[in-house]
């Protein structure tokens, strides 16, 4: 469930419904991607409001990647009508 009783998003849940950005490096190297919580283009970010420039990547903020994979995950169960 994405959200609790509360109407509250559930952020673990949000995470296993999303691909995570950990990619596998070389002696331990973190790759840009893997920095981030939700893995996605700038421009589908920027779709579900998050903000992507050089001073300010909203994908690497747990709260607001969070609230936008929530969005793209409820605009696909209205799509689809099923997980």
């Amino acid at each position: 469930m994405i959200r609790d009783e509360n109407g509250m998003l559930n952020p673990k849940a949000v995470h296993r419904r999303c691909t995570c950005g950990k990619r596998s490096q070389p002696h331990g190297a973190v790759s840009k991607v893997g920095a981030r919580i939700v893995a996605v283009h700038a421009e589908t970010a920027e779709r579900y409001g998050l903000v992507v420039n050089d001073a300010r990547d909203d994908r690497t903020d747990v709260f607001r990647s969070t609230r936008a994979a929530a969005r793209y995950l409820h605009g696909l169960y209205r799509t689809f009508g099923k997980w």
